[in-house]
Formats: structure tokens, sequence, C-alpha cells
């Protein structure tokens, strides 16, 4: 599988081609061709060692710098132009409870960020590394630390 990656796609960027295969999981996905599904998930796993269910809601123009140890959960839903770097985790709180967290557009998760839990992450939002959010958060503002904690408003040109 991997060498069939390098053969179809080698005039992009690792961060286009977790995007591309994550637009034919959930195409699989929503066509019920639940193994080839399997397959593409398979060789996300593998060739990036990214978790992202076909059944999350992931938006227009969403970016993967670091495309590594992502983890995003079934009932995920993120808006347009929002930026992930790796090992960052978006998934329920608890297994029981089925509340996942909703990101905004144009906000920014840092690395080894987590959002969990029936959260919010406001429209232009930047959670910095090593953060945990397990409230919603405020438009335009920077959240930082363990529990995640308002730190300032991000002035709109200064993004």
């Amino acid at each position: 599988m991997r060498e069939l990656l390098k053969v179809l796609l080698p005039f992009i960027g690792r961060c286009e081609k977790l995007r591309f295969l994550i637009y034919l999981q959930s195409s699989a996905a929503n066509k019920r061709l639940y193994i080839f599904m399997k397959i593409i998930n398979t060789v996300i796993y593998k060739n990036f060692n990214c978790d992202i269910s076909p059944f999350a809601n992931i938006g227009r123009k969403t970016s993967f710098p670091h495309p590594i140890g992502i983890v995003i959960g079934e009932g995920v839903n993120i808006g347009n132009h929002v930026t992930i770097y790796q090992n960052v985790t978006i998934g329920r709180e608890e297994s029981h409870v089925v509340a996942y967290p909703t990101i905004e557009d144009y906000s920014i998760l840092y690395a080894n960020s987590i959002v969990i839990g029936d959260t919010v992450v406001k429209k232009g939002t930047n959670v910095g590394a090593y953060s945990l959010v397990n409230k919603s958060t405020v438009e335009d503002s920077l959240y930082v630390g363990i529990p995640a904690k308002f730190i300032r408003e991000i002035k709109k040109g200064n993004k």
C-alpha cells in the first residue's frame, strides 16, 4: 500500500496526502463501502500513525502541517480552515458518554493538545501546546494549560 501511495501521489506533500486519504475514507463511509473504508483507515494508520474516524466531519481547507499521531473521534465536527498539529487528540471524555467536541473555523490546535467532551472551540481560538480543553472557549482567544485557561484575546490583525 505504501508503494501505491508513492506512485499515485508523488507530487504532493504529507499534509495533502493525509487530507486526500481522509476525503477518500469519508466518501467510502458515506457510500457504505466499509471494506474500502477499513483499507484506507489502515493506510492512514500505517503511514501517518493517525487514527481519524471516517465518521468525523472535517471541513474544507483543514490543515495537518505535521500529520503524525493525530486522533479524531467519530462524532467530532471540525470547521473550515482549521490547523491541527502533531499528536492532537479530539474526542469524547468518557467511553459511556457520547459527547464529542466541535472545532469552529480558523482555529489552531498546537502540538499535543487535547480537546475532550461536549466542548466548543470557538472561531479563531488558538489552543497552546500540551493543553487540555474540557470546557468551551471564547471566540478569537488564546487558551493554554491543564486544564486550559483563557490567556488573552487575539486581535483580528495578529493571527
